[in-house]
């Protein structure tokens, strides 16, 4: 078994419980998010939490996976810069669309959420990743 075949196979468990430790970080604010949400639009703001806490959400473990799947080959290089670019463009695209289409989303601060929820998950997911990426390194030798 080659040492890529064997990296990827180990780093299931490491890659689940950081997905998981994503999860629940981004679960963790979401109160202060739906409560700030709904003070300044009711049930639009709570909403606009969700859909900013699922955007975030989703573009972190899709950056986590890419990370995970590809550390310590070849790869690992291009992972990590499509990472990031997965982490920080899906939001800002996700949030631009949003604002521009307009709606009670928009008006409920829908973009505003989407930057304090990246700031959170660009955090976690940094330290995750960071930590993943060295796992990595110890497998291999």
């Amino acid at each position: 078994m080659s040492k890529a075949v064997a990296n990827s196979a180990g780093s299931s468990p490491r890659l689940a419980q950081s997905c998981l430790i994503l999860t629940a970080a981004l679960l963790a604010v979401f109160p202060a998010f739906a409560y700030f949400g709904y003070l300044r639009s009711g049930a639009s703001g709570l909403t606009a939490a969700g859909v900013a806490g699922g955007v975030c959400w989703l573009a972190g473990l899709v950056s986590l996976m890419l990370i995970g799947t590809f550390r310590g080959q070849q790869a690992a290089v291009n992972a990590l810069l499509l990472a990031i670019l997965v982490r920080t463009g899906l939001p800002l695209v996700v949030g631009l669309v949003l604002t521009e289409q307009g709606g009670e989303l928009a008006r409920a601060g829908v973009f505003g959420m989407i930057l304090g929820y990246y700031l959170v998950a660009l955090v976690v997911d940094t330290l995750l990743s960071v930590r993943l990426l060295s796992s990595g390194k110890e497998s291999l030798s």
